[in-house]
């Protein structure tokens, strides 16, 4: 049995993995946060809904190939338990380019619904929901992540 603080790091990397595996374009990274049922969906102005830890990943590092580069922030991780599931709420600022030079700059909540399984904590249900969204070129120049920066020992 962990105690609550050992669940609140566990979530906390949780929540980082899924940012780190995003910026990094890690499918296996990406793969490995969901609950095998697992729901994301992105509310409005993007309404995109994906369904299975499998296809989350797939469909997600497919949607990040569209991108010069992607950074992404999670900050202010709130949780609250209720036995082995958890109510999650934190704050993401992404900056991103695309290939055709289009810029994003989002801020947004994810409200998350995480379960305790065998493996660890893992997503159940991913909500995200836009705050502010400017898709204005972004000036500067943007150096993509090297594939491979990182190995499974870092997850």
């Amino acid at each position: 049995m962990t105690t609550e603080l050992e669940d609140r790091v566990a979530l906390r990397a949780l929540v980082d993995t899924y940012s780190t595996s995003v910026i990094l374009r890690d499918e296996a990274g990406l793969a490995s946060v969901f609950a095998p049922d697992a729901v994301w969906e992105l509310g409005p102005p993007f309404n995109v809904r994906h369904v299975g830890a499998e296809t989350i990943a797939r469909d997600l590092t497919a949607g990040l190939r569209a991108f010069e580069f992607v950074f992404q922030m999670a900050h202010s991780v709130v949780i609250k338990f209720d036995r082995d599931r958890a109510a999650l709420r934190c704050v993401i600022n992404e900056v991103a380019r695309s290939l055709e030079g289009d810029g994003l700059f989002l801020l947004g909540i994810y409200e998350d619904e995480a379960v305790r399984r065998p493996e660890g904590w893992r997503f159940a249900r991913r909500y995200f929901r836009t705050v502010y969204v400017d898709t204005n070129p972004l000036p500067g120049q943007g150096v993509p992540p090297p594939e491979g920066l990182w190995g499974p020992a870092a997850r």
